[in-house]
């Protein structure tokens, strides 16, 4: 609701006034204060709206991690920035968390409802699609959202904080209202119309009037901040399920339209009589809606490794595949140069996103092929560095790099020329890697056409014209190299004569002109069934017209054609398939040089037009081929008299040019108007990039489609409903990745990217803007890594993109450009290069993104200008380090011991400001800190074994360790295991489980117990309290009482950590194991002496161990000297070598075997170990140590089958053992190699088995 306008001396003024301003009398001065980019240090929010930004923060501020303040953020700008973005659409979150090896995507796009299919869109009375503004307002365009599950996945699996934490910033900022800003303006005047339409939406956008709010306005949304409490409170099932859905499902089947809702002010297009296009929205649809959850696709470019959205969004492929493509090119050397091969190869990789991606619950994509390196050099290959390619581009074939990833392209094909036989299974569509434009007629009529194979042959069939319109029609694409003076030669049949419907054959021809079946430029050869007359048509600059004209006596029977470019001459001749080709052209002219192209190579086009409305055509080709003419001795002659004419006169009774071109205008009229909802939904969506200060990242790109989205607001919920299907109308194979379907997730260019440099962010980015998001993303990314820009520099260079749309032009943004810019476009158009410019005021997409600099500095960027500029927070302007004391434990008894805690990050503040110490302890919290105190995660068995114990709950992974570990136990009841997580922790629980870890390093000695209330100590718990009071883990009160079922504060917990680990005395890491998932492992086996590092300063746990280094560590782990015999059996083992004499001891103890060959028994002492072979090595000096012969257990890794059979037996008990474990994913990799980590762990484990 629009509260207020702030007015002079404060004056509220309650409504707005009804005069409109135009858009360039809107306010120029910004209503907020924000920062497009900042440096600092900790976590970093960049968003579009200021407000959401700080929402972000203050959800950082409270110890949420990076996933968390995305949600906060992007929930506050379902507020502030309702249009683009919010809960009653969907979208694509980027997640890397520190210390996993890669980020994760879950894609919540929204899914079409079980009632939507290929005829959704069609007047079942005249045939015809539905024009565009009546798609795009309409409840049909309506898919089921995912971003409210998206948020419940992600805090459940990445999260640490609530639904109701994350979301109280936003309630807060729709409760108290927000400041209206200048592009809020512009969106809401440019949807006012629609939004008109509705009377919940004109209840909170527009004023009595239905004027929109002006700047400096403040709106209120309490309906939106009551269902943000609601799934606050009881999560996604109250969106899904219950009075939300419900409310959801009657806004889509029934729209709240106002009482006389004004169609025609929306699109003087809209059919009124038809009225609003409504959905068939069942509970079920939404109910059943599931987000996927999926690795992020990978790519490379330069040294960076580059992460983004897999399928439903084309973004990680596209995205990735041109930057492969670019792998090829110095970018950097030459900006005219380097954007010219970005525009080409985003050009190439755009086509064959349009053929591949779609949904893969209904499509199989070759994504592995379309990111091969090799499939990128077979497009490379395509690009010419001086020119750039005519026409709208054709899809390659990645196919075989997907069944092979490490495939070599073929080596580029000399011969141009073009043939086609029309070979295949009857009934099929041609080959489209020979047509790959296959245009079965225009957006509102995509039935017009066919083009089939019957017998071996290719039949174009044109259908008879639907009323209301003026032609029927279908067009064709060649996809072939260009060459200079083509010659064509093929054959046709017409199905019927003496109606008014024409063959065209384009020679030089480059793209077609919208709505028509003429291209842009080109020179045609046309067949009029009418008149039975050949014509010569020049295409030139979107006008055409007939040249020459020439009589020729068509039947139904099959006739041949010649048609020639050579140089300025056009010439033909048309023969009956029963006679010999005349010795004679049928038809010669000279063009004058108005009608000559600009350019001398193009591409071979095919069309037929019908404008009879009774009946239809269809054209049979036997075979089509097209080469480079050659004048040679039979070349026909140029006959003495040719019948043409200068400016001939059309016949009677037949469509003239001049009618011809009006239906053009028709036609193009609904085609722009679709083109321009289309650019006004293309600035819809919106990106937002967060990190935090322990370097976890998340993107998360949203939209609801349109500004706007279906314009309709859910009544007494306050939140939009996306119009995400109103662009999925039938036309073309029925079997292509997009084609509409029940549940389908249309395919989306959302593109939230991040580059990784040795396992560490370096930048990510993301943008809105519909497919300019793929160019925008990757413009800003050669403009940080090529061009060595800093990301604010590159936010502020002018956009070009180049997205190989039909008309094969870039656009590039008018209102941004600079004299660089239009320097290196008039050096472009001379290669070749075609533009439009974009107008918009708010330019093409408005990113976001994050630079990481090093030594803990960040610097978020947002846009300055563009859709109003951004906002750009960091954490803190200074160094962060340790943390600063908490005020509520200054002087506390337990300061000291709480503050080196905090430090190591083992525990943490309950905010930045707040430790809490006297707070208690959970039984979940206590295992997340037992867990991290002594770096038990590699203990995790992936499931959990409690019953109470969800397994998307963020303590759920802690949980698995320790219990993995045997540090904590459950409770068993008749219901099952539970584990209490939510349950305070004892002090008597407290000092079991802290004994439990300490003893995984050490044993210790019970004590006499002498508190005074011993008897209050669980029997199971006093031989543990013994040891823990032994130990000095745990003391007594003042009063000598213990206390044993009184719940342990934090400060307790941070004592008893304290002094375990002081206890432990793990020895002080190398630099390169800190953090490292080993790292108390590693220190033990250093300490002891079983181990050593690289150096003084390095341990290098990541590298991998030779057999003789393993060999050496068994012999020092187990004192195997003893057995050594002097020396080796091995040829390969010199005995003055460093490492003969272990690996002496080892082969004489029997733990290790060699290689038997003609030539001796050899060792390989330089080869890596596998894991197969160190576990073999392992079980053996287990059991010659402790004299006890292993279990075994059966095999049950996902790769069991892999491991070799002579290790089998030695690996299965080492499993049983726990002396190894599988990855996450189950497998064991038996022949990956070991790393020093891994063989550290691996004697840890041992060494505790033996004693």
């Amino acid at each position: 609701m629009i509260l207020n306008r702030s007015g002079p001396a404060g004056l509220a003024l309650l409504l707005l006034s009804t005069a409109v301003a135009s858009p360039a009398e809107v306010s120029a001065q910004p209503v907020k204060e924000q920062d497009s980019t900042v440096t600092g240090y900790g976590g970093a929010v960049a968003s579009e709206d200021p407000e959401a930004s700080r929402a972000g923060m203050e959800i950082l501020d409270q110890g949420g991690n990076a996933v968390d303040a995305a949600i906060a953020t992007a929930a506050a700008q379902g507020v502030t920035r309702p249009f683009s973005g919010g809960i009653g659409g969907g979208g694509m979150m980027l997640i890397h968390l520190e210390g996993e090896d890669e980020p994760i995507a879950i894609d919540s796009r929204s899914a079409a409802s079980g009632s939507f299919n290929e005829t959704t869109y069609t007047d079942p009375d005249s045939g015809l699609i539905y024009p565009a503004a009546m798609r795009i307002s309409s409840g049909s365009a309506f898919a089921v959202p995912g971003t409210v599950k998206n948020w419940e996945t992600a805090l459940e699996d990445y999260g640490t904080m609530t639904m109701e934490e994350v979301l109280a910033p936003a309630v807060a900022i729709a409760e108290n209202g927000f400041t209206v800003d200048d592009n809020f303006v512009r969106e809401a005047r440019q949807n006012a119309d629609r939004f008109s339409l509705f009377t919940s939406t004109s209840e909170i956008y527009l004023d009595e009037n239905g004027n929109p709010p002006e700047a400096g306005d403040i709106i209120r949304n309490s309906d939106l901040a009551e269902t943000y409490r609601m799934i606050g409170e009881k999560g996604a099932a109250a969106f899904y399920e219950g009075d939300i859905a419900e409310a959801i499902v009657d806004t889509v089947n029934d729209p709240p339209l106002t009482a006389d809702p004004d169609y025609r002010s929306v699109s003087t297009l809209w059919e009124t009589d038809k009225g609003m296009l409504e959905g068939e929205l069942t509970m079920n649809d939404l109910s059943s809606y599931e987000t996927n959850t999926y690795s992020a696709t990978h790519s490379t470019y330069r040294d960076y490794d580059v992460y983004g959205a897999p399928p439903s969004s084309s973004g990680g492929i596209t995205v990735g595949e041109s930057l492969e493509i670019m792998n090829g090119f110095d970018i950097g050397s030459s900006k005219t140069d380097g954007y010219h091969h970005f525009m080409e190869a985003t050009r190439l990789a755009v086509a064959d996103r349009r053929e591949y991606i779609g949904d893969p619950a209904f499509t199989d994509i070759p994504m592995t092929g379309m990111l091969s390196k090799g499939f990128a050099e077979e497009r490379r290959q395509l690009i010419d560095s001086d020119q750039a390619a005519l026409g709208q581009i054709a899809f390659g074939n990645p196919w075989p790099y997907e069944e092979n990833p490490n495939r070599s392209p073929d080596s580029p094909s000399s011969d141009n020329s073009f043939s086609y036989d029309f070979s295949g299974e009857n009934g099929s569509n041609w080959d489209q890697f020979k047509f790959h434009r296959l245009d079965t007629g225009p957006s509102s009529s995509p039935d017009d056409a066919s083009f089939t194979i019957n017998n071996n042959t290719g039949v174009f069939s044109v259908h008879e014209r639907k009323d209301g319109r003026g032609s029927a029609y279908g067009r064709a694409t060649a996809n072939m190299q260009t060459f200079a003076n083509p010659e064509l030669n093929t054959s046709f049949q017409l199905s019927e004569t003496g109606s008014d419907q024409r063959l065209r054959l384009w020679l030089q021809g480059d793209v077609w002109r919208s709505g028509s079946s003429i291209p842009e430029n080109g020179y045609g050869l046309e067949i009029n069934a009418q008149t039975e007359e050949a014509s010569l048509l020049r295409a030139k600059d979107s006008s055409f017209r007939t040249i020459a004209r020439f009589d020729y006596p068509l039947d139904t029977h099959k006739h041949n054609v010649r048609f020639v470019v050579d140089g300025n001459d056009l010439k033909f001749n048309l023969w009956s398939d029963a006679d010999s080709e005349p010795d004679e052209w049928t038809g010669y002219h000279s063009l004058a040089g108005s009608d000559r192209l600009s350019y001398g190579e193009g591409k071979f086009l095919l069309s037929a037009i019908n404008f009879d409305g009774s009946s239809s055509q269809d054209i049979t080709f036997d075979e089509i081929l097209i080469d480079e003419w050659e004048a040679g001795s039979d070349e026909p002659a140029v006959p003495a008299s040719i019948q043409s004419f200068t400016a001939p006169e059309e016949p009677e009774n037949t469509t003239s040019i001049e009618e011809e071109e009006q239906m053009i205008d028709e036609e193009q009229l609904r085609e722009q108007e679709a083109e321009q909802e289309t650019l006004e939904a293309d600035e819809s969506t919106i990106h937002l990039s967060v990190t935090d200060k322990d370097g976890n990242v998340a993107g998360y790109t949203t939209t609801i489609v349109s500004i706007g989205g279906n314009g309709m607001v859910v009544p007494n919920h306050g939140f939009l409903l996306n119009n995400a299907l109103y662009g999925r109308t039938p036309g073309g194979d029925p079997s292509h990745p997009n084609y509409p379907r029940p549940g389908m997730r249309s395919l989306s260019s959302m593109s939230p990217t991040l580059l990784m440099k040795d396992g560490n962010p370096e930048l990510t980015v993301g943008a809105p803007g519909s497919d300019t998001i793929l160019t925008t993303v990757l413009q800003l990314i050669i403009s940080s890594v090529d061009f060595d820009m800093p990301l604010p520099e590159a936010f502020r260079e002018p956009r070009v993109s180049q997205r190989n749309n039909f008309d094969s032009r870039a656009n590039y943004e008018a209102r941004y450009w600079n004299t660089e810019f239009e320097s290196m476009k008039e050096e472009w158009e001379a290669m070749g290069h075609r533009f439009t410019p974009s107008n918009a005021v708010q330019g093409i997409g408005a990113a976001t993104g994050i630079e990481f600099l090093g030594d803990g500095i960040v610097r978020p960027v947002t846009e300055e200008t563009r859709r109003g500029g951004g906002s750009a927070v960091v954490q803190s302007e200074e160094p962060m380090g340790p943390p600063a004391a908490f005020p509520d434990i200054q002087g506390h008894w337990a300061q000291e011991e709480i503050e080196a805690m905090v430090e190591s990050g083992i525990i943490e503040g309950r905010s930045p400001s707040e430790f809490a110490p006297n707070a208690d302890v959970t039984r979940a919290e206590f295992a997340t800190l037992v867990t991290r105190a002594f770096n038990l995660e590699h203990h995790a068995a992936g499931e959990q074994e409690f019953d109470d114990v969800a397994e998307g709950a963020w303590y759920a992974p802690f949980i698995d360790a320790a219990a993995s570990s045997g540090i904590i136990n459950g409770y068993e009841t008749a219901e099952g295991l539970f584990f209490g997580p939510g349950e305070e922790i004892t002090r008597e629980e407290m000092a079991a489980m802290i004994v439990r870890a300490v003893e995984m390093e050490m044993e210790l000695e019970a004590a006499s117990v002498s508190f005074t209330d011993e008897e209050n100590i669980a029997p199971w718990a006093k031989e543990e309290v013994a040891k823990a009071a032994g130990a000095g883990l745990i003391q007594g009160n003042p009063d000598g009482s213990f206390e044993p079922k009184a719940p342990a504060s934090r400060a307790q917990a941070a004592i008893v950590f304290f002094r375990a680990l002081e206890l432990t005395n793990v020895p002080a890491a190398f630099p390169d194991i800190e953090g490292h998932w080993a790292e108390r492992e590693i220190g033990l086996m250093v300490e002891t002496g079983v181990i050593e590092g690289r150096s003084a300063e390095e341990f290098a746990p990541n590298d991998d161990v030779t057999r003789a280094e393993f060999a050496t560590l068994i012999t020092r782990a187990f004192n195997l000297e003893v057995h050594a015999a002097g020396s080796t059996q091995f040829e390969d083992v010199a005995d003055g070598s460093w490492y003969a004499a272990y690996v002496d001891a080892a082969s004489t103890a029997g733990i290790i075997n060699g290689y038997e060959t003609a030539d001796g028994l050899f060792f390989r002492p330089a080869e890596v170990i596998t894991r197969e072979e160190m576990a073999a090595m392992l079980v053996r000096a287990v059991e010659i140590s402790t004299g006890e012969a292993l279990e075994r257990s059966e095999l049950s890794f996902t790769d069991s089958s892999e491991i070799a059979p002579w290790a089998e037996k030695e690996v299965g008990k080492a499993a049983a053992a726990g002396l190894i474990q599988g990855n996450p994913q189950g497998a064991f990799q038996p022949k990956a190699s070991a790393s020093r980590a891994e063989s550290a762990v691996v004697f840890h484990r041992s060494l505790g088995r033996n004693n």
